[in-house]
């Protein structure tokens, strides 16, 4: 029988024998080599943190549980991790009692050992064991000023430790001495300079001029001229305590007002300063106000209310400020009242019956005018508190980021405990601002008052996770710092 080419074909095609018995080897269902697993990706932060340990054999010299006021990375013995300064100082046991002397404090040194372990070196850094900054601090500015090649530290000085400020007297015991840790080879020096003052705000010039701000005497400005601190005073215009940012011979100055607040501009023309812009928020009354440091004593003094976005917020004023991108950020700082209510004009509150709010307003100059600008933040959130916070790139994408380091209080039941994990909005790249979400990230090992922020420890190029308590009140004090393997 002739077998057809067409169905030659068709054997050929399915491999099967034609004609005859017996079967075709299997083809194509040889076993295949899987895959090989893809690694797993490399995590953003370290598991087991770098853990600065609870200096308590050095604060405890001055009190059982001071509160901590700063924790300030900066360069000290030239390895490749950065060291820290801590600062130290201790609440009133009671407030609002009529105290006189400096409130007692300590600085703490920590120096790295270069493999990213930390051991306290005070008799080293300051020639003491047991320094003292004068009083309690409040904003810092940290600058080469005397040129070294090392960075130094400038304090706004008070004793604002939660004694009686009501009467005039009162008001003058908050007040201390400016002070500045001045780097040398080995450490630093304390200089302390300038009149006793309540003082809140600090700024250092592209020139290295340290002007501080106070609630009772003003404005203070210093220049280091070899080892001699020379006042300078009269080169500058008055500076606000509440908020100023200095630079390139212009100053922006918070100010509260009888009926507004906000903030106004002042520049150098032909040697003078003069103010040349404005921007006011008007407020809509006014209540009877008791501050936390006089709380129970039944003085109160008369105190704004204004109206933000819709709502009726408690006292709002300027207290930080920031070049963010060729604007001006201030950080607004205001009170709520727990309950949700709206104030009532000419009542009687109290600040521990409030919540703390703070929230970014962004400006720009326009024609010589100050122009309130759409906040490029995506979801701020307001209902938080904090004093310290950075405009700067985190990222290395070359666009300015947000790092607010709210703190994480245990005590306050309505709002979210983050574990001292700071607000992050990144920079998309066109000037808008996103929150990260941080929900994976590590937290404080206690489940304790805390406050984090954002800082290069390790000098590898990526922003690390430093988380402190904000006390030492029956906790274990340590610093924990979770390093990263990338960019955020």
């Amino acid at each position: 029988m002739r077998i057809s080419k067409s169905a030659g074909l068709i054997c050929i095609v399915f491999l099967i024998g034609c004609g005859g018995g017996g079967t075709s080897p299997s083809v194509g269902l040889e076993p295949l080599t899987p895959p090989p697993t893809p690694p797993a990706p490399t995590p953003l932060f370290n598991a087991e943190p770098i853990v600065l340990n609870d200096p308590q054999t050095y604060y405890s010299t001055i009190c059982s549980s001071p509160v901590i006021s700063s924790v300030i990375p900066i360069d000290i013995n030239t390895d490749e991790y950065d060291d820290f300064v801590i600062h130290y100082w201790c609440d009133q046991e009671e407030f609002g009692n009529s105290v006189r002397g400096e409130t007692a404090n300590i600085i703490v040194a920590f120096i790295s050992d270069g493999f990213g372990g930390y051991n306290v070196d005070n008799y080293n850094v300051f020639g003491e064991s047991y320094p003292s900054l004068g009083g309690a601090s409040r904003k810092f500015k940290v600058f080469d000023i005397n040129g070294d090649g090392k960075q130094d530290i400038a304090y706004a000085m008070n004793n604002e430790d939660g004694r009686s400020a009501y009467s005039w007297e009162d008001q003058l015991s908050n007040g201390t001495q400016p002070t500045v840790l001045l780097s040398t080879e080995t450490g630093f020096t304390v200089e302390r300079m300038g009149e006793e003052d309540w003082g809140h705000a600090v700024s250092i010039t592209e020139t290295g001029d340290v002007v501080f701000a106070g609630f009772n005497y003003g404005t203070q400005a210093y220049r280091l001229q070899g080892e001699e601190w020379v006042d300078v005073t009269s080169d500058y215009p008055t500076v606000s305590p509440s908020a100023h940012l200095i630079k390139n011979d212009t100053i922006a100055n918070a100010e509260r007002r009888s009926d507004s607040f906000g903030f106004y501009l002042t520049k150098v023309t032909n040697g003078i300063w003069e103010r040349f812009a404005e921007y006011m928020f008007t407020k809509d009354f006014d209540i009877q106000w008791e501050t936390w440091n006089n709380s129970g004593t039944g003085n109160y003094d008369t105190y704004p209310v204004s109206t933000f976005y819709g709502k009726k917020y408690i006292g709002g004023m300027f207290d930080t400020m920031c070049e963010f991108d060729g604007m001006l950020i201030a950080k607004l700082n205001a009170a709520t009242l727990k309950d949700g209510s709206e104030p009532i004009e000419g009542q009687y509150y109290q600040e521990t019956d409030t919540y703390p709010v703070n929230m970014l307003m962004f400006f720009a100059l326009v024609d010589e005018e100050i122009v309130l600008q759409d906040s490029p933040i995506t979801n701020e959130d307001i209902n938080v508190n904090y004093n310290n916070w950075t405009c700067n790139d985190i990222n290395s994408d070359q666009g300015n980021d947000i790092v607010a380091s709210v703190f994480s209080e245990t005590w306050i039941d309505s709002r979210e405990y983050r574990g001292g994990v700071p607000i992050v909005y990144l920079n998309d790249g066109t000037g808008s601002l996103t929150s990260v979400d941080v929900s994976e990230w590590p937290t404080f090992s206690q489940e304790v008052d805390t406050a984090g922020f954002m800082h290069d420890i390790d000098n590898n190029g990526t922003t690390d996770l430093i988380i402190h308590t904000l006390n030492t009140n029956q906790v274990r004090a340590d610093i924990e710092i979770y390093t990263t393997n990338s960019g955020i």
